[in-house]
């Protein structure tokens, strides 16, 4: 295959990156090309200068890239490329593992901007509820039933001591902590705005939309937004039992007082 002289460029290009100069670069191709060669065919094909070939040739002798022959004529020949990548490789590797183990070693201060991780896919966000709950001894839920059907499965198949406390919409709580939102003239209307929150005791939270809504979901290890939406999830669940064990008509009350302070 003749490969064009753009190819050739882009192949010296990347091999600089390994820590090869120019000339060094087009020396070595060169020489995997046209095989054992002496200085000056190996300067005319690379368009190396002749001033410049031996040096050139010395430095990637010493690099163990090139072997010098001396027999009647001095001639050069080339480690095998595949040889050479696997020596990059491992070179490489090493120094990403040095790397690695520094930066984990570096002191960290905390950073006060917190991302938060947007999650648009249904499979992305089931994975990420699997992660929240798979080393967690506790986690804190208020959701609807495609939301709380996933956290179930996830917990039998992941973690199924973890304990769990919260509320759940239309469904039937089937954990000792969790309670059932009682049903509403508000909760029977939502319809698109229906969600899910999951807190976990390590500072993980990922809420969101229903699945039956729409597929999506954000991450965030932020605590004053964990501290929120743990106490909302308090909250619901405090004027929940507060209803039930009234006697009294409280919703519509409820109702009037949403009423006035959303409108």
């Amino acid at each position: 295959m003749i490969m064009s002289e753009h190819s050739i460029e882009t192949m010296i290009q990347q091999l600089t990156h390994f820590g090869l100069n120019t000339y060094e670069a087009k020396c070595y191709i060169a020489l995997i090309q046209n095989g054992q060669s002496n200085g000056y065919q190996i300067s005319k094909t690379s368009t190396v200068p002749r001033a410049r070939i031996y040096d050139t040739l010395t430095k990637l002798i010493e690099k163990g890239i090139v072997f010098k022959h001396e027999a009647e004529q001095t001639t050069y020949t080339a480690l095998d490329y595949s040889e050479l990548l696997q020596k990059f490789q491992t070179q490489y590797n090493d120094v990403i593992r040095s790397l690695e183990t520094q930066f984990e070693a570096l002191p960290k201060t905390q950073n006060e901007t917190l991302l938060i991780q947007t999650f648009h896919q249904e499979m992305h966000i089931k994975d990420k509820i699997e992660e929240i709950i798979k080393n967690a001894k506790t986690i804190y839920i208020s959701c609807f039933p495609a939301i709380y059907k996933c956290i179930s499965e996830k917990i039998a198949a992941c973690n199924p001591n973890i304990e769990v406390k919260g509320i759940v919409f239309e469904e039937t709580a089937s954990y000792e902590h969790v309670i059932t939102h009682r049903q509403t003239t508000y909760t029977n209307n939502l319809h698109n705005e229906k969600w899910f929150i999951l807190i976990n005791n390590q500072n993980e939270m990922l809420y969101g939309n229903d699945l039956s809504v729409k597929s999506l979901a954000y991450y965030t290890q932020d605590p004053t937004q964990i501290y929120l939406l743990k106490n909302f999830i308090w909250h619901d669940i405090l004027v929940n039992e507060f209803v039930k064990n009234s006697n009294q008509d409280e919703d519509e009350w409820i109702k009037s007082k949403r009423e006035t302070f959303f409108k």
